[in-house]
């Protein structure tokens, strides 16, 4: 009966042995995994952040040319309202109040964590932010987006039959990029041994007569509505870039210091 007992007793301790040996696989296992993740999140992480830089910098230099495009528009429709004689400097104003810009955000890291699974960033708040970002706001400021129309094309009909290139070379016209970086017209380019002007501008055909031309002032209307809707999703969207990096920026130096 003793001999039972022993035999019984080895089985058991046989099977708690293999037991415990397997439950150590297991943990080490899941740790494993555990780190592996943690590491593919780290990387997706510092992959969307880097993108996201960029985009920043292409923000900030859209947003500058969209305000300076709202300061023209303004100037331009002060002129027209208030009956002003022209200044050669508004060829300049009608420029830019036609001009229309769109940011071309790289999705290499959100595209790479989607295919991985977007569970894998930890964090709620932050993969909240950057699927909002990615699915909301960059869109909306992405050429394409059909809410409102592209203004240069809503506005070059007009502008073809009522305007002409701006020629005057003499005239000086600076655009302060966000970034510091000063673009200067006119712009000269030699090729060949040739030089070319580039200069910017749209002059009126007949400003008088562009003062009471309805149309105009309608498509005038029209486009400080498209313009002041794009301000305003460039605000919300550079508020939202930066957000999300300041967030990304304590994440990592959190795990950093684990």
């Amino acid at each position: 009966m003793k001999k039972y007992r022993n035999i019984i007793l080895k089985y058991i301790v046989e099977i708690i042995v293999v037991t415990i040996g397997i439950l150590i696989a297991f943990a080490l296992n899941n740790w494993s995994d555990s780190k592996r993740k943690t590491r593919l999140e780290h990387d997706m992480l510092e992959q969307i952040y880097t993108d996201l830089a960029v985009v920043m910098k292409d923000l900030k230099n859209d947003f500058r040319v969209h305000k300076t495009a709202l300061n023209a528009h303004l100037k331009v429709s002060n002129a027209l309202k208030n009956d002003l004689p022209y200044e050669k400097e508004l060829a300049f104003d009608f420029h830019w109040l036609k001009k229309d810009e769109y940011i071309f955000p790289n999705k290499t890291g959100y595209e790479n964590l989607k295919a991985l699974g977007i569970d894998l960033i930890k964090n709620d708040t932050i993969r909240s932010y950057i699927s909002n970002i990615y699915t909301y706001d960059y869109p909306r400021i992405t050429r394409g987006f059909n809410l409102y129309p592209d203004i240069n094309d809503y506005l070059t009909p007009y502008y073809r039959k009522h305007f002409k290139p701006n020629e005057d070379t003499t005239l000086k016209h600076q655009l302060l990029l966000e970034d510091s970086t000063i673009v200067n017209y006119p712009q000269k380019f030699t090729i060949d041994q040739n030089q070319f002007y580039r200069q910017i501008g749209y002059v009126p055909i007949d400003f008088e007569k562009l003062k009471q031309d309805s149309e105009y002032k309608y498509l005038l209307n029209e486009v400080l509505n498209y313009r002041l809707y794009k301000c305003q999703m460039y605000t919300r969207t550079i508020v939202d870039t930066k957000t999300v990096m300041k967030m990304i920026e304590r994440y990592l130096q959190a795990q950093s210091d684990e």
